[in-house]
């Protein structure tokens, strides 16, 4: 094989752009770019604490619903969104959405559809979600994500959630940075994306 070969280029080469699981024929499921998805279980999140979750976008990627499952309902409200993300995880900007009031009010999948597809170039991102009730949301294990974080104390629950009390509100610009890590066994999401491009 010839020095020049563009698989001997690494200058040559595209980013890598992750697949994103489609049903032939049928509609593009859920997921959280970059991060396997484990264990399915429930959590009741604090109402007015924006929980946030971090993902990597390591090439282009339209998204065109953000989406949450409530499994135990509450009168109340709940609301989605993105932010990028510094290289500490922190919120940065402002959000490059926010879904507004969805009820929590019936059991079910939740729905936002933005206005315009989002455009995710290649970075660091966070969902975010802030309850004005109690609801408990469906909840899914990350395994294998690099965003976890281990607490410096390590023991039995190292891991956990990343929040901060805010009061219910539109998400500000620019976003509030976590400063709780929630002590569990392990890390976990609750709002999700539908990726329709790649």
């Amino acid at each position: 094989m010839s020095p020049s070969s563009p698989a001997l280029v690494p200058g040559r080469d595209e980013p890598f752009r992750p697949g994103r699981p489609k049903i032939s024929g049928g509609a593009t499921l859920y997921t959280l770019p970059g991060v396997p998805l484990g264990t399915v279980a429930t959590f009741g999140y604090t109402a007015n604490r924006d929980y946030y979750t971090g993902f990597e976008v390591r090439a282009g990627i339209v998204v065109d619903q953000l989406a949450v499952e409530v499994s135990t309902l509450h009168a109340s409200n709940i609301r989605l969104g993105i932010y990028r993300a510094s290289v500490d995880m922190q919120p940065i900007g402002a959000p490059l959405a926010d879904s507004g009031d969805i009820s929590t009010g019936t059991t079910g999948v939740k729905t936002y559809t933005p206005g315009t597809p989002l455009f995710l170039a290649r970075g660091r991102y966070l969902t975010v979600s802030n309850q004005s009730g109690t609801a408990l949301l469906r909840k899914f294990d990350l395994y294998g994500s690099d965003y976890g974080g281990v607490a410096s104390g390590w023991g039995a629950n190292p891991l956990g959630l990343w929040s901060v009390s805010r009061a219910y509100a539109a998400f500000p610009t620019p976003g509030m940075a976590w400063d709780t890590l929630t002590s569990q066994s392990n890390t976990w999401c609750s709002v999700l994306l539908r990726v329709s491009t790649p």
